[in-house]
C-alpha cells in the first residue's frame, strides 16, 4: 500500500498565549532578581564605603578614592585639611584639578606603572599657599569581574619630619663648614708654629755659632777680657784673664769680683759697672 501522511498537530491558539504568558513572567522574574540584586550590592558598597569613610575619619592620613574616569568620589576630612579645602570641594572634581599632569604620572595608582610600589614623597603648595611635604601612596580598586573601577589613595602629612631633616642637614652642613674652617685655621696656626719654631731653631744655631766664634775671638785676645750682667756677676772672660786673675774658666758662674778685687777697686768697678748699663757703652780698663 498506500502510505498515509499524517498532518503536524495543531495546538490551540490557548496554549500558545499560554507558554508565552510563561516566557515572559519567567523573564520578568529573572530581571527582577537581577535589579533585586544590583540594589543589594549598590546598598552594600554604600554600607561598605560608609564604614570605610568613618574609619578614615578616624585615622591620621589623607585618604580619598576616585572611579575608572579619575573623578573623587570619597574623601576624608583629613584629606581636605592636608590640601586646604572642605571635604565638598573635593568630592566630584577630577583629581587632576588639584595636581598637574607630572605630578600625577608620579602619584596617581590610575597612572602609575610602578604599582605595587613604595609610597613617594610629594612637595606641594595647599590652598593658603603654605608649602606641605606628604608621602603619597595608592592601589587600583577592580571590580567584581577585575575590571577597574577606580583607585584608592593615601596621603601621610610629613612636613614637621622633613622640615626636621632639612633643619639637621643645614646644621651639619653649617657644623662642617665650621669643622672645616677651624681645620684650616689650626694648619694655619700650625704652618705658622712650624716656621717660627724653624726660625728659632736658625736663630739659636747662629746664636750658638756667633758665641762661639765671639768666644774663640775672646780667647786669641792678648788683653784681659771679662764680661758682666748688670748685677756684676761675670759670665765670661779669657784665657788672658784667667791667668791674670789665677782664676779658671771652669770656675767663671761662681766668680765675682770680691774673690779678685780690694774693696776700693770694687767699689770702682761697680760704679763703672752702672755707668756702663746706664749709658750702654763699652769701658775699657788698663
Amino acid at each position: 500500500g498506500d502510505r498515509h501522511l499524517k498532518a503536524p498537530m495543531a495546538y490551540p491558539s490557548f496554549y500558545l498565549s499560554h507558554a508565552a504568558s510563561i516566557a515572559l513572567f519567567a523573564m520578568a522574574g529573572v530581571l527582577l532578581a537581577a535589579g533585586l540584586y544590583i540594589v543589594l550590592l549598590r546598598r552594600q558598597l554604600r554600607a561598605t564605603i560608609a564604614r570605610y569613610l568613618d574609619f578614615g575619619e578616624s585615622i591620621q592620613d589623607g585618604v580619598w578614592r576616585t572611579d575608572a574616569s579619575g573623578r573623587i568620589v570619597a574623601a576624608n576630612r583629613r584629606m581636605g585639611e592636608m590640601l586646604g579645602l572642605p571635604v565638598a570641594q573635593l568630592v566630584g572634581h577630577q583629581v587632576g584639578d588639584f595636581f598637574d599632569a607630572p605630578t600625577l604620572l608620579r602619584l596617581c595608582p590610575m597612572q602609575r606603572t610602578d604599582l605595587p610600589g613604595p609610597a613617594r614623597l610629594l612637595e606641594y603648595q595647599r590652598a593658603g599657599g603654605s608649602t606641605i611635604w606628604a608621602m603619597v601612596g595608592g592601589k587600583r580598586l577592580l571590580d567584581a569581574q577585575g575590571q577597574l573601577c577606580g583607585s584608592l589613595t593615601v596621603a601621610t602629612d610629613v612636613t614637621e619630619y622633613h622640615l626636621a631633616q632639612l633643619a639637621l642637614a643645614a646644621a651639619h652642613a653649617g657644623l662642617e663648614q665650621r669643622i672645616a674652617l677651624r681645620t684650616a685655621q689650626l694648619q694655619d696656626a700650625n704652618t705658622r708654629l712650624s716656621s717660627e719654631v724653624a726660625v728659632r731653631r736658625q736663630a739659636q744655631q747662629a746664636l750658638a755659632q756667633s758665641e762661639t766664634q765671639l768666644q774663640e775671638i775672646i780667647s786669641m785676645l792678648p788683653l784681659a777680657l771679662f764680661l758682666k750682667t748688670a748685677d756684676s756677676q761675670i759670665v765670661l772672660m779669657n784665657e788672658a784673664c784667667e791667668q791674670q786673675w789665677g782664676i779658671a774658666r771652669q770656675e767663671l758662674r761662681e766668680c765675682t769680683e770680691e774673690g779678685v778685687s780690694t774693696p776700693e777697686q770694687l767699689h770702682a768697678f761697680r760704679e763703672e759697672d752702672r755707668q756702663a748699663f746706664a749709658q750702654r757703652r763699652v769701658i775699657v780698663r788698663e
